[in-house]
């Protein structure tokens, strides 16, 4: 998937702007399933740094959505196909509150799991940057391999591009 059609499902969702931005308000519901391959991770950067711009987000919020969610592609490229490259399924939800946007995302693969491995003990380099970036993580892996990683924010919702 090229950088262009990234770019075109955000134009999609994005299109219809909203009239109004008002508290409870669903303003994103995306899911972008592409192969996870490193030449890969600079584009989902870009386009979460752009998302989380569309929402509002200040310039260090979005690049902390940006960073935490290619450190969470990074390890699906390190730890879920090792030896090749496989599907990385990412869902992305952003809700207007009173004073803010809660954003959360959610990346998964299909890959080797946990091997057994808590998602708490002995958390890699990566992990900790994620925890330390966001307002929430969690990590599930189930028998078969599959693993989710759930990333939540907490973005100013200020002067959202979005709004209409």
């Amino acid at each position: 998937m090229t950088a262009v059609e990234i770019g075109s499902q955000r134009h999609k969702a994005f299109g219809s702007r909203p009239r109004r931005w008002l508290p409870g308000r669903e303003l994103a519901d995306l899911s972008l399933t592409v192969t996870a391959t490193p030449e890969l991770l600079g584009q989902i950067r870009a386009w979460l740094r752009s998302l989380a711009n569309l929402l509002g987000a200040t310039e260090e919020e979005g690049e902390d959505v940006a960073l935490a969610v290619h450190e969470a592609c990074a390890n699906v490229i390190a730890h879920a196909y090792p030896h090749s490259f496989g599907p990385v399924v990412l869902r992305v939800r952003a809700r207007r509150s009173l004073h803010s946007v809660q954003l959360r995302v959610l990346v998964s693969d299909r890959g080797q799991g946990l091997g057994g491995r808590s998602a708490r003990a002995g958390l890699g380099a990566g992990l900790r940057l994620m925890e330390a970036l966001t307002r929430r993580m969690r990590v599930r892996s189930d028998p078969n391999g599959a693993t989710e990683v759930e990333l939540s924010f907490k973005l100013s919702g200020r002067n959202p591009t979005a709004a209409g």
